[in-house]
């Protein structure tokens, strides 16, 4: 009987299903070991033994990650624990700010389906998670969904880029295809066992192929790890949320980087964080006064032929919602000076 199946390439495979821009869906009953599949993948990236490979990789998840011998939650060196948008882009920032604009980040998030189903559009994290998708090769990010569902979450997950139907953003599939791998253990008189292996498929005409995934030591139960060794906590519940700020914005992030330079993000980055700690978006969001005080910083920032890109960086604010305001503030005046001339004026002819 054979004990081993043909590998593939660590090196480029593991380069290409985290090259920035790529999405990556894992699917499968539950306990079937998806996220153990997401945490084998990550561990010689993490650890360096990836023979060959030279980038710098971070990874950003909501799985948890315990350590032999000490409480609480523990993460293994390059590996970063975000339960909420807020915290991943906080934490992107700040791996910019150490390792530059060209370091790799993987944004793994288990337990998908609690979010990102099709019929969850009002979730605030899917509005998010789905506006990042379009952005993310700039923001050098791989995102990796985990879910035991696929046809139930939101088509631009689910669907492939070439789906001739619907395209999605979706470029791999890996899925725990157990009656096919049991097959193929069978016909191949492989030793395995099915846990070992996942189909991968690459796009909607593409068949799937078997892959290997050799167990890692990051996979070790909690109860059985020795004093300093890492695992992960196979039964602690994976939550994501949209923030722990309430004035935190995704769209005005978003908004705020595009059309920067790459160089530049980490700036824009630092300086929206800086007004959303200052209370800065509260004050422009109570209406009142002070959006009448924004609207007319605006327009005389205009008289004076400043730049909306300087403006935007200034008012924390998209150009489209600054030109709303003051159209909608303009509205309001010239209804209030038509109701002003209907009203009857005071004395009259004698």
């Amino acid at each position: 009987m054979k004990t081993g199946h043909k590998k593939i390439s660590h090196r480029k495979f593991f380069d290409y299903v985290s090259e920035p821009g790529i999405v990556n869906l894992i699917t499968g009953k539950r306990k079937a070991g998806k996220t153990a599949t997401f945490v084998s993948v990550m561990q010689p990236a993490m650890e360096g033994t990836i023979k060959g490979y030279d980038h710098d990789v971070s990874v950003l998840t909501n799985v948890v990650f315990v350590r032999g011998g000490m409480p609480g939650r523990n993460m293994p060196p390059g590996m970063y624990y975000v339960d909420s948008v807020e915290q991943m882009f906080r934490t992107m920032l700040n791996i910019y700010e150490e390792k530059g604009t060209k370091a790799r980040m993987i944004v793994g998030m288990d337990e998908a389906q609690q979010h990102m189903l099709a019929d969850q559009n009002a979730d605030p994290v899917n509005q998010a998670m789905l506006s990042f998708l379009g952005v993310i090769r700039k923001f050098n990010v791989s995102l990796w969904f985990m879910s035991p569902t696929r046809m139930n979450l939101a088509p631009k997950i689910r669907q492939f880029i070439d789906d001739p139907v619907k395209a999605g953003n979706l470029d791999n599939l890996w899925f725990k295809d157990l009656p096919r791998i049991k097959k193929m253990i069978s016909v191949s008189n492989l030793d395995m066992k099915p846990h070992q292996y996942i189909v991968i498929q690459h796009g909607s005409e593409h068949k799937g192929r078997f892959l290997y995934i050799p167990q890692t030591s990051w996979l070790t139960k909690v109860d059985e790890l020795k004093n300093g060794d890492y695992g992960y906590d196979d039964e602690a519940s994976a939550t994501f949320t949209y923030s722990e700020t309430p004035d935190f914005d995704h769209q005005a992030l978003l908004d705020r980087t595009s059309g920067q330079r790459k160089s530049d993000m980490p700036a824009m980055l630092r300086e929206y964080f800086d007004m959303l700690d200052a209370g800065e978006f509260s004050k422009k969001k109570s209406g009142g006064v002070e959006a009448d005080d924004q609207v007319s910083r605006v327009m005389r920032a205009r008289e004076n032929k400043i730049p909306w890109k300087t403006i935007e960086a200034y008012e924390g604010t998209h150009k489209n919602t600054l030109r709303s305001r003051i159209e909608r503030f303009s509205l309001e005046k010239q209804i209030s000076g038509i109701k002003n001339d209907d009203e009857p004026h005071e004395g009259g002819t004698t």
